[in-house]
């Protein structure tokens, strides 16, 4: 009995798993078109500029600290 119920628990957690409730894009010109593209572009400009802060850092020089 337990073994059917857990089986019934798997197969059912698998098939909610699988449904894809609203498509995720995987390109700007799909994101373009989705009723929600202003929220994205807002995602994408952050991401970019969290991206571009992180490159500027990599390659900006050490701040020199002098000590009295």
């Amino acid at each position: 009995m337990i073994e059917r119920l857990l089986m019934s628990d798997i197969y059912f957690a698998d098939k909610i798993a699988k449904i894809d409730l609203e498509h995720e894009p995987k390109t700007l010109i799909e994101c373009k078109k989705r009723s929600d593209w202003p929220k994205w572009k807002e995602a994408i400009a952050a991401e970019l500029l969290s991206l571009k802060g992180k490159y500027l850092a990599l390659y900006a020089e050490p701040l020199k600290v002098y000590s009295r």
